[in-house]
């Protein structure tokens, strides 16, 4: 709202602030969290035979997840300076970053889980380097960088957490949600687990490619709201809609098609197994769904635009509570349990994200 409002002085030291006091938080909870990894491991039911591998995965990614964050930073800080081209191309420096780290660190350096996590630590730090790079010359392109005062302000930052604030609660409730699952999966064996972190690496590749259309729908509505040109947020809605499909269809399409070779490359190679087997399964099932989430990270952005805490928070409530209802109803079939939720719940959701705006959103702001 900052940058449709002309307000760019304010706008560099509302970045800055920001950057500085997240920064802060992220290194005391990354302590605080491998303080306290062994509890937690009790908690979600870690294998003996593996825990010794996942206390080492859990403490590099923890050390390396304040550079990991700041990817969202500069993400969503050039998608509000209007320079939504240079994250996207970020989005595919940063995954080809991570295919290429793992191969080189599990089957040429062999080191394993810890080589996973190192590779994520290290392509987030390199895409940092170049966020903060473009950061710097969007400010000069706008006059303020050395022009104007650079003062850190709390005021600032609690500005910033207002905005923040809707989408840092949605996060947690996702991200608990996926921690009350974990004993479940991590119950079914190593297998399983080791099945989990593959999947979870192509998730976040899909995922990474159509969240990059959704942030920046949410900063297209923020600035139409700061202009107060409301009209133009039903177009930002369908165009960022299609931009996100094409993006994220090809992947899902070669993931559905391949499933076997993607899931390879987060293997040692010649690896064959009921891990391979269950990512496999994943890709060929499951993943396709992702459709749905699609629809609701774009409507999860819509919201954040025009500040409406509210529904974000209620839509992902339906989401989670969907995933969670579904998973333990399901549970004593491990695995396809969480498969199963996974897609259900993008589907909930989704409709009921879409039934939110047709009823409510899109009248409101057409009479604005």
């Amino acid at each position: 709202s900052l940058f449709g409002a002309k307000d760019h002085a304010r706008l560099k030291n509302t970045v800055l602030s920001t950057f500085l006091f997240f920064t802060g938080a992220l290194f005391l909870l990354s302590v605080l969290l491998i303080l306290f990894r062994d509890p937690i491991f009790d908690f979600l039911n870690v294998a003996p035979s593996i825990r010794d591998e996942a206390a080492r995965y859990f403490t590099v990614y923890m050390l390396g997840l304040a550079f990991i964050v700041a990817n969202d930073f500069g993400l969503c800080t050039l998608n509000a300076l209007g320079a939504s081209g240079f994250p996207f191309k970020m989005s595919l420096l940063s995954m080809v970053l991570n295919v290429s780290g793992n191969l080189l660190a599990v089957t040429v350096l062999e080191l394993g889980v810890v080589g996973l996590a190192l590779s994520s630590v290290l392509a987030a730090l390199v895409v940092d380097v170049f966020y903060f790079i473009k950061i710097r010359r969007s400010l000069a392109e706008l006059g303020v960088l050395k022009e104007t005062p650079t003062r850190v302000s709390f005021r600032e930052v609690r500005t910033s957490f207002r905005y923040a604030l809707a989408p840092g609660a949605q996060q947690t409730v996702m991200y608990v949600a996926s921690f009350l699952i974990l004993p479940i999966i991590n119950g079914a064996g190593p297998a399983a687990t080791a099945a989990y972190v593959v999947i979870m690496r192509i998730y976040a590749v899909v995922a990474a490619v159509y969240q990059n259309s959704s942030k920046t729908v949410a900063n297209y509505v923020a600035q139409s709201v700061g202009a107060g040109k409301t009209h133009l947020l039903a177009k930002g809605l369908r165009v960022g809609l299609l931009q996100a499909m094409l993006f994220a269809v090809p992947f899902v399409a070669l993931f559905m098609l391949a499933p076997r070779f993607v899931a390879g490359i987060f293997f040692p190679s010649g690896f064959a197994g009921e891990a391979m087997d269950l990512a496999v399964a994943f890709a060929r099932t499951c993943l396709p769904f992702i459709l749905f989430n699609v629809i609701n990270n774009l409507f999860h952005s819509f919201f954040r635009g025009v500040a409406s805490a509210k529904l974000l928070l209620l839509s992902t409530a339906v989401g989670t509570v969907s995933r969670l209802t579904i998973t333990f109803l399901l549970m004593e079939r491990g695995m396809t349990a969480v498969f199963i939720g996974w897609a259900g719940s993008w589907i909930i959701e989704a409709v009921f994200c879409a039934l939110l705006y047709f009823c409510k959103i899109r009248k409101q702001y057409a009479r604005a």
